[in-house]
């Protein structure tokens, strides 16, 4: 690679390649900023949880909410702000060490809700340091407020700013010290109650006339690395947050809410009363998802020297289901096709019909006569006497036939290109599209490409595979159970790839799949697998009566592996039909010891588990031979 093509391609990595906000720097993170349109339902004074998997862009949101983000989009006088934003990313390091058996629950409870006391409290000096550097001038504080809010706390009182961070800075040190030192179990700091030394403070400040007409607002990330007990001490602040000058932002992934009750017996968080929830993939769906996806690739392009006038969508062209055909080795399959024709005892006359015919329609005669048992020419006959009705076939099945044209052919068994089919994988999960745009510019940069000039669809499937396939094995370092949800998505991919590259005589696009729970000997076991697999995106659900409502019956859910592993598996990533599997099959596929379950769930769906294995998987290939 030259070294202009080596500079570009460290360019794509350092701007479409960047995917967390964590990583962003503040200056990267407003020039790379994007506002979807369900902001607007954030803002405001309610308490809200975003709720979403890992890389919808929760961080995002919530880190706009905060004081410097405040700063950046309204600039540096408060009174031009929506709120008075601080951001708090949960750390499973700090909450874990408010465990242990030797303590009792009430015990950690109080220690614990101190410790967010501090926490928030923290936050808020942060702010109060930050603001007086600005050159914004000192804050007029009511003292009587600070003197209330250090007796809550149980330092001594103070009147100033800088004594009360002083003596909050020592309280926590020596708080934190404690519970490290004596596991909670002979802790010496005087422990606050709840929300009130916080609620002082907030008090303290709202007397400057900047701040006066003011809500303060506390953004929580990753709400779900609480344990119940302590996200019913965050949910005790959520519940009384209305009666105070503050209120709460909580990002959670997908399952990640464990508990609604409050510190109080009879006290649960209750929805529109309390909070209202934003589903972040939906409300990214509802609004557009790739026209917003769109938008911030065109964005971080447009940082790249030479590429300001280069859109994504030119880079990443759509391929009809005929031109697939034809990349797929269609032509060959024609030839195919009319040499059975042939064998058959076809006429001139008919085989000309069929050479006047498109590809996929040509290929698609093939296709129905095998499934369907009938006669090449029986097949021939209906497609020219009812054109509409062949249509309709082309639409239903052309693109479940597009998988069986590289049967017993070496190659690419599917393509999956052009910016709506990257869309469509990425499924509402912008760190997805990244990465998904990022490895694809990346491989046609390594090929001597620059970008002037569209990626191949054969480029797009390679990259689409690999970030697939990274996705795959990414899991098994994101959960306890992490292993278990990464054996699960090779199983169930397997079944599906499988089902698409045998679709005849079966319907279309099988790849959604429901759970019977009624035989599990271990139910507690599958629904936390199943949950777990949800909250970090190996899985999405929905439900899977859409009448159920109306209808009175059982509320189930349908489950589908996320669509970004359906390049490395080679099957459908469009939402269709559904398989039935039992609740001790899923567990099964996720055991170290699968014992021939995918064979078992093909042979049941009439499918041949000995299906050559696509080139991508090969190196699974004693994996899926247990499984």
């Amino acid at each position: 690679m030259t070294a202009s093509l080596a500079d570009l391609s460290r360019d794509i990595a350092s701007t479409v390649g960047v995917f967390r906000a964590e990583y962003l720097k503040d200056a990267e993170f407003f020039r790379y900023l994007e506002r979807p349109e369900y902001w607007s339902r954030l803002e405001g004074r309610r308490a809200c949880f975003l709720v979403g998997g890992r890389g919808t862009g929760k961080t995002t949101a919530l880190r706009a909410l905060s004081y410097d983000s405040q700063a950046q989009f309204n600039g540096p006088d408060p009174r031009r702000w929506d709120t008075v934003g601080f951001y708090w990313r949960v750390d499973t390091s700090v909450v874990t060490a408010f465990r242990g058996s030797r303590v009792e629950d009430l015990q950690w409870q109080k220690l614990f809700a101190h410790f967010v006391n501090l926490q928030l409290m923290r936050s808020v000096m942060d702010f109060v340091r930050w603001f007086e550097r600005q050159d914004s001038g000192p804050l007029e504080v009511d003292a009587e407020h600070l003197r209330l809010a250090s007796a809550a706390l149980g330092v001594e009182p103070v009147e100033t700013l800088s004594e009360f961070g002083a003596s909050l800075r020592l309280a926590a040190t020596k708080f934190e010290t404690d519970v490290n030192t004596s596991g909670g179990m002979r802790t010496q700091s005087p422990l606050s109650v709840l929300g009130v030394p916080l609620g002082h403070l907030v008090s303290a400040l709202k007397s400057d006339p900047r701040f006066s007409q003011h809500y303060f607002t506390f953004a929580i990330d990753e709400y779900e690395n609480l344990a119940p007990y302590q996200q019913r001490v965050v949910n005790t602040l959520i519940k009384h947050a209305g009666d105070s000058d503050y209120t709460f932002k909580v990002g959670v992934k997908e399952k990640g809410v464990i508990d609604r009750s409050t510190l109080g017996s009879s006290e649960f968080l209750s929805e529109p009363a309390d909070y209202i929830t934003i589903h972040v993939e939906n409300s990214l769906k509802q609004q557009g998802f790739s026209e917003f996806a769109e938008r911030i690739c065109n964005d971080r392009l447009a940082q790249i020297p030479g590429a300001s006038s280069v859109e994504i969508r030119g880079l990443l062209p759509e391929v009809s289901d005929e031109e697939e055909a034809v990349l797929l080795g269609g032509p060959r399959r024609r030839l195919e096709i009319r040499a059975e024709f042939i064998a058959e005892g076809a006429d001139e006359r008919t085989l000309a019909q069929y050479d006047a015919m498109t590809l996929l329609s040509a290929c698609m005669v093939g296709y129905w006569a095998q499934s369907s048992r009938k006669s090449l020419q029986t097949v021939l006959r209906e497609a020219l006497d009812r054109p509409d009705q062949w249509q309709n076939r082309l639409n239903n099945y052309g693109f479940a036939m597009l998988f069986t044209l590289r049967q017993r052919v070496a190659g690419l068994r599917k393509l999956y290109a052009g910016w709506s089919v990257f869309a469509h994988l990425a499924d509402g999960n912008i760190r997805h599209l990244l990465a998904l745009v990022a490895e694809t510019l990346g491989r046609h940069v390594v090929g001597g490409n620059k970008l002037d000039t569209p990626v191949t669809p054969q480029v797009q499937t390679q990259a689409a595979e690999h970030v697939g396939e990274r996705a795959c094995f990414e899991l098994a370092g994101l959960h306890a159970r992490g292993s278990e949800i990464m054996r699960l998505t090779l199983g169930l991919g397997r079944v599906f790839g499988v089902m698409a590259h045998d679709p005849h005589g079966h319907t279309p696009e099988v790849t959604q799949f429901r759970v019977d729970r009624s035989a599990v000997d271990d139910l507690k076991h599958l629904d936390e697998l199943l949950a777990a697999a949800v909250m970090h995106g190996a899985i999405v659900t929905f439900p899977g009566d859409k009448n159920s409502a109306r209808s009175g019956n059982t509320k189930e859910h349908d489950y589908q592996i996320h669509p970004i592993f359906a390049a490395f598996f080679a099957y459908s990533y469009r939402s269709k039909r559904r398989i039935m599997l039992n609740g001790s099959e899923v567990l099964s596929l996720a055991s170290s010891a699968p014992q021939g379950t995918v064979s078992k769930v093909l042979r049941r769906n009439a499918r041949n588990p000995s299906s050559d294995l696509p080139p991508q998987l090969e190196l699974l290939a004693e994996f899926f031979q247990d499984a």
